[in-house]
């Protein structure tokens, strides 16, 4: 039987080794970084952990969606995302903020398409992980503060209606507040609905019904602020 202090020497390594062992980013080679967003990537625990799931989102995308076109905006997303090492616009508090939000925006793309149902009346189940106003900060049910439902896997909607809900209830300031719609509640999200007349490749707009299991509650959502052909 191991004593305590041979456990306590053995669990002081094992933190020695993982403090040591560098951050490996899934969609290239840390040894091999050059770039001043690669090696801030590599350093960084919770970039590395948004590039492993960016890199696994984009495996399946390839295998769901069109995938030259899919190749082509990941190669401009790649430039959005090393722009951030000369980003002066003042928007970010530093270069790793920056980075963040090209990783968010570029997993929200590719997981729409690969945890979202697409064709009408088809059902998926999914996990909500979190809730969020448009602009941070911004008090739910006045502009600014329409509530955005986050599930895991980085897949969102803005809530359009809630069903039971009076007309006088505010359904952002609702769905910011309930616990109906809490954090881990599993849900049922079907697409209800596809926009009309779009441009070639944009798709913005569609509807789905979120109900979860728990109390077969159901609101309807869309992932995007705008509809297709919007701004």
């Amino acid at each position: 039987m191991k004593t305590l202090q041979s456990l306590c020497i053995l669990g002081m390594a094992a933190t020695t080794f993982a403090m040591a062992a560098p951050v490996q980013a899934a969609s290239f080679d840390c040894a091999k970084a050059v770039t001043k967003v690669e090696k801030a990537i590599c350093a960084d625990d919770g970039l590395s952990s948004l590039d492993d799931e960016m890199a696994a989102a984009y495996k399946l995308a390839l295998k769901k969606g069109n995938a030259s076109k899919i190749k082509s905006a990941q190669k401009d997303w790649l430039q959005e995302r090393n722009s951030c090492a000369s980003d002066d616009s003042g928007a970010y508090a530093n270069m790793n903020a920056c980075i963040k939000e090209q990783y968010n925006y570029r997993l929200f793309d590719l997981s729409r398409m690969v945890y979202l149902p697409q064709k009408l009346k088809a059902c998926t189940d999914l996990v909500i992980d979190e809730k969020h106003t448009r602009f941070e900060g911004a008090t739910p049910g006045e502009a600014g503060g329409e509530a955005f439902i986050v599930m895991k896997h980085h897949v969102g909607f803005f809530v359009v209606s809630v069903d039971g809900l009076s007309e006088k209830d505010n359904a952002d300031k609702y769905m910011s507040n309930t616990k109906d719609f809490a954090k881990g509640d599993k849900v049922k999200v079907c697409l209800t609905s596809v926009p009309r007349d779009c441009p070639p490749g944009d798709d913005r707009g569609k509807g789905y019904s979120i109900t979860n299991y728990k109390n077969h509650k159901t609101f309807s959502g869309t992932p995007d602020w705008h509809s297709c052909g919007g701004a």
